[in-house]
């Protein structure tokens, strides 16, 4: 993401915008703890609440506003209790 980031800075810049003008947003699918990356590591925004709340603050370290998380279940009912947990479980160890 940093990396894109950057791109977005440099291109903004050469057409004379304002990169801090910009509102940062991200789209952040939550994946379970079994679904990796495609090179076997494990996906950002999985895992543990601290691990998912420890990708929220990277992600705000490096310049992005705006996450938008997609709480998305099998069921209406999978993703209500998949909201209730983020909700419970991972804001709160989220600072700011």
């Amino acid at each position: 993401m940093r990396a894109h980031l950057d791109t977005l800075k440099q291109l903004t810049e050469a057409e004379g915008r304002d990169f801090s003008a910009l509102t940062i947003s991200y789209r952040a699918p939550l994946y379970d703890t079994g679904i990796l990356s495609p090179d076997g590591s494990s996906r950002t925004f999985s895992g543990e609440p601290e691990d998912i709340a420890s990708d929220i603050r990277a992600f705000a370290a490096i310049g992005v506003h705006e996450l938008i998380f997609d709480c998305r279940g099998q069921s209406i009912a999978e993703s209500i209790e998949r909201l209730q947990w983020f909700a419970t479980d991972v804001i709160p160890l989220v600072d700011g």
